[in-house]
């Protein structure tokens, strides 16, 4: 299946790229939950719709944020059911996934046993869940994905080019950095969770932003690290968790590998919060600005190269 191409283009105006991106996505998210018949490929086919799906949320929040917000609402409260539509899907998936890799990243020293067992639960219940092909659950997010693609198609821009997002810039990198600050202020789990959340909005605005300059490209790679290290720690605590919910009276905290995994976490919410401060340090305003300039550069230089085309 190819991949559409994920940011602005020079040959389009700016509502003309947001609208080209997240109707070819989209169709991605439907093709991937059409297509597939087979239970794993199923699995793999409703992870990667998942991820679209949150990726176009965070495109059209640029636009939810300004003048175009109730353009928008309807399809983002459908993107949402849609996910979690899949929700129990992907959960049943990717719980086989972390407690391979947890289990595989233990010393050598540490006894895998409990690790074991929880991935015979989980894989269990991932053959059970995909099985079962929950081909309710599949057509209730295609007919949401179907709501939203509707939305879209109709809508009518109320601004153009960076006026169209410019009020979305700032408040979804100003909800980043109040989530930083509150996830980094504690170690609470679900507070880490927001805070990757906002994070990952910041990084797909950034990924459809970043032909604009290369400064954004790399903008992009390092708020991806960021994600990376806040997904590996959330992974973790998913894992613990899950662990928790089978025998939640029996579910021995002390036991050598969960000590390692909490620390293995702990670990990786320094090294986030360390990245954070760097990535998070300007304001709303400054961020918003620079990103402006570059994209009033952007436009100079195709102005010019237009020019020299004719000349």
């Amino acid at each position: 299946m190819p991949t559409p191409a994920l940011g602005l283009r020079r040959s389009e105006t700016l509502e003309g790229s947001l609208r080209r991106v997240v109707m070819e996505r989209l169709d991605v998210v439907s093709l991937r939950l059409t297509l597939e018949s087979e239970p794993e490929a199923l699995g793999r086919a409703v992870h990667l719709a998942r991820r679209t799906l949150k990726k176009i949320r965070a495109l059209l929040r640029l636009i939810a944020s300004g003048e175009g917000g109730p353009a928008v609402a309807a399809p983002l409260i459908d993107l949402r059911d849609a996910g979690r539509a899949l929700a129990p899907l992907r959960d049943a998936d990717v719980l086989v996934t972390i407690v391979r890799a947890s289990a595989a990243g233990l010393p050598a020293s540490h006894d895998r046993e409990s690790l074991a067992n929880l991935e015979g639960i989980f894989v269990a219940r991932r053959e059970s869940v995909l099985d079962a092909r929950n081909d309710v659950m599949l057509a209730t997010a295609v007919r949401h994905t179907d709501a939203a693609r509707r939305a879209i198609e109709a809508w009518t821009p109320c601004a153009t080019d960076f006026d169209l997002i410019r009020a979305g810039i700032g408040d979804w990198y100003g909800r980043g950095r109040i989530a930083m600050a509150a996830a980094c202020g504690g170690t609470k789990a679900e507070v880490f969770h927001r805070w990757r959340k906002r994070t990952k909005d910041v990084r797909h605005q950034l990924e459809f932003l970043a032909p604009v300059a290369s400064e954004l490209v790399a903008a992009t790679d390092d708020i991806h690290r960021l994600t990376d290290l806040l997904g590996d720690a959330n992974d973790l605590d998913h894992l613990e968790a899950a662990a928790r919910s089978l025998d939640p009276a029996g579910f021995n905290a002390a036991d050598p590998a969960f000590l390692f995994l909490a620390d293995q976490r702990r670990s990786l919410w320094g090294a986030a919060c360390s990245l954070g401060q760097e990535l998070f340090a300007e304001e709303s305003d400054g961020y918003t600005s620079r990103l402006e300039c570059h994209w009033e550069s952007w436009i100079a230089e195709e102005a010019e190269s237009a020019n020299v085309g004719q000349g």
